[in-house]
């Protein structure tokens, strides 16, 4: 696992941040939180959605699921730096 992928606390400010600014701005705002799917056609699928869902609703954040004892890990690490992307 590189530096990269570490979670700062410089991030977690900002998030912080972000979501005490957004309080303060009128209309609805949203986070997202997802699972790691089974299979690889259902990783392409989340991926697809991921794209359509943060174009269209600009979340302040997305969080996801990490399985027990690491067992979604290739596919955890997929979905937050494709998430990183919005």
């Amino acid at each position: 696992s590189s530096q990269d992928d570490v979670v700062s606390s410089d991030d977690i400010v900002s998030i912080s941040n972000d979501a005490k600014n957004a309080t303060i701005q009128p209309g609805w705002h949203y986070s997202f939180e997802f699972f790691p799917p089974k299979t690889e056609a259902g990783l392409d699928n989340l991926l697809t959605r991921i794209d359509r869902m943060s174009r269209r609703l600009n979340p302040l954040f997305v969080s996801i699921t990490w399985g027990a004892n690491g067992s979604t890990l290739s596919r955890t690490l997929a979905i937050a730096s494709h998430a990183q992307r919005f």
